[in-house]
């Protein structure tokens, strides 16, 4: 498996909304070898922790309309549109290889989702344990995602760092 390079995103609290949910999706799930990758679990680092966190993988087919990568967006897992959501990740197979420019096929992305209240919550980075055979790994992976209150100094609008 591979990393995205490190950056940050995060969302301003819906006005009037004392608790709401935060998605983010920040990793196509895809290998770089012959053997396939088994997820097991995501691991986070927190900044400023959520009332709840969730991680889930999208399955999404390329030739659906909606077939886009979520990034930052003010909305729950119901919400999510386009493909199928697995809120278990343990066990999800990466099948997909990573693209050398862009994604010209089906793909499965990995969204945390964040439901906090008017305290916001932060994610500092997190790990991506799997195994491939007997073998276990963890992959850090250096993105931020912030859902802003006031916890979370220097929160602003959506934002790539």
């Amino acid at each position: 498996m591979r990393a995205a390079p490190e950056g940050s995103l995060s969302l301003d609290a819906p006005a009037g909304k004392k608790q709401w949910d935060a998605t983010f999706g920040y990793r196509v799930l895809c290998r770089t070898g012959d053997d396939v990758p088994v997820l097991d679990d995501v691991l986070y680092q927190y900044a400023a922790r959520p009332l709840e966190t969730v991680t889930s993988v999208r399955h999404v087919d390329i030739d659906d309309p909606r077939a886009e990568i979520t990034g930052a967006r003010v909305l729950s897992l119901e919400d999510v549109r386009g493909g199928e959501v697995n809120r278990d990740v343990s066990g999800v197979r990466v099948e997909m290889r990573c693209p050398d420019d862009g994604l010209s096929e089906d793909f499965s992305e990995l969204l945390t989702t964040m439901t906090v209240g008017p305290q916001g919550g932060a994610i500092e980075s997190s790990e991506i344990a799997y195994h491939v055979g007997e073998e276990k790994y963890r992959l850090r992976v250096d993105w931020a995602f912030a859902a802003c209150g006031v916890e979370i100094p220097g929160c602003g609008r959506p934002k790539v760092r």
